[in-house]
């Protein structure tokens, strides 16, 4: 990332205090919940910030579309007036992987894609990477593409591979991001967020994959340690990662569900660590805080509402809730 003088992020980070006083708590959600028929979400909806999306019962059903606007919009406007692009950027780069997966998945064992987030990187550009001409996308996607081209023989071949090497080349690229950064409480969450995210990629692509699963991932050393160990292994080493009762919380419970308790655990841990963004009086920190709890936002709103819409146990819903960034 491009140096910038904290003062350069004044007029940003007066925007973002704005926007932050219209993330939605955690209690919001819980109404959601509560809810028995999509009538009682309009009511909770047209009392929150996404009124204006929500004025009748046929809003509720393309609730996707009106969750996408609600994020990229803030996203791309930040993007435009931050002096350097590179924060908002990380955000976009996480719903492009995800994009250019469903792509390649479609390309290799012909699974029909969901829609695509939104995103400057259209399907031509994702065709061009996928037949190796040059493009102007970051390396991060040529050396994931080029990487997964190698393992890929057959159509019929398996598609977790798509998975663990674009995740895989996405948390190595964090290392680069993070030497760069400006921000000493950015690269340190950045580095954090490596670690605890390939824990959680070594831990399911165990199940799947029969090669060599670290050479896809960074080299850290908790994955190096955790990598040979049976699962059963796992709790000591990740006990010097993470605080007792968070490994407690993770390992409580049926060892079925373990990695789904690990995902929600450590991102609620990640969102006690940016707690310190919030009160930055002007800095990408402000920012990136921020977008990370907009992401949040967007989960937990994809999760009641279509967990609601479609009549998904409740109990299950709350305990996949994330921790509010307010």
């Amino acid at each position: 990332m491009e140096k910038s003088a904290p003062e350069q992020w004044c007029f940003i980070s007066g925007k973002v205090s704005v926007l932050e006083n219209n993330l939605l708590r955690k209690d919001f959600f819980h109404r959601l919940l509560a809810s028995e028929k999509p009538e009682d979400l309009l009511v909770y909806l047209r009392e929150s910030p996404l009124r204006e999306h929500f004025n009748t019962i046929q809003d509720l059903y393309p609730f996707e579309d009106i969750i996408n606007l609600h994020y990229f919009h803030p996203l791309w406007e930040l993007r435009q007036l931050a002096p350097s692009p590179e924060v908002c950027d990380l955000f976009q780069l996480r719903f492009d992987l995800i994009n250019l997966k469903n792509f390649l998945k479609k390309k290799i064992a012909g699974i029909s894609p969901p829609a695509p987030f939104p995103s400057p990187m259209g399907e031509k550009t994702l065709e061009e990477l996928w037949l190796g001409r040059d493009t102007s996308l970051p390396q991060v996607y040529k050396e994931a593409v080029a990487t997964l081209r190698v393992y890929i023989k057959e159509a019929t071949e398996d598609v977790s591979l798509v998975d663990l090497i674009l995740d895989g080349a996405y948390l190595s690229s964090l290392t680069w991001v993070a030497e760069k950064i400006s921000s000493f409480l950015i690269k340190d969450y950045l580095l954090e967020y490596q670690r605890l995210r390939g824990i959680l990629i070594l831990g399911r692509a165990l199940k799947l994959a029969k090669r060599d699963i670290m050479r896809f991932l960074p080299r850290e050393e908790i994955l190096e340690r955790l990598a040979p160990l049976p699962l059963e292994e796992w709790k000591r080493p990740i006990l010097e990662t993470l605080p007792e009762k968070t490994v407690e919380n993770i390992f409580a419970g049926a060892k079925k569900d373990l990695f789904t308790r690990y995902e929600r655990h450590t991102e609620d841990y990640l969102m006690d660590r940016l707690e310190p963004a919030r009160y930055v009086t002007f800095g990408p920190e402000r920012v990136f805080g921020y977008l990370s709890g907009l992401t949040t936002e967007v989960f937990n709103l994809r999760l009641t509402l279509g967990g609601v819409l479609n009549k998904l146990g409740k109990d299950a819903l709350r305990e996949r809730l994330r921790k509010t960034y307010v």
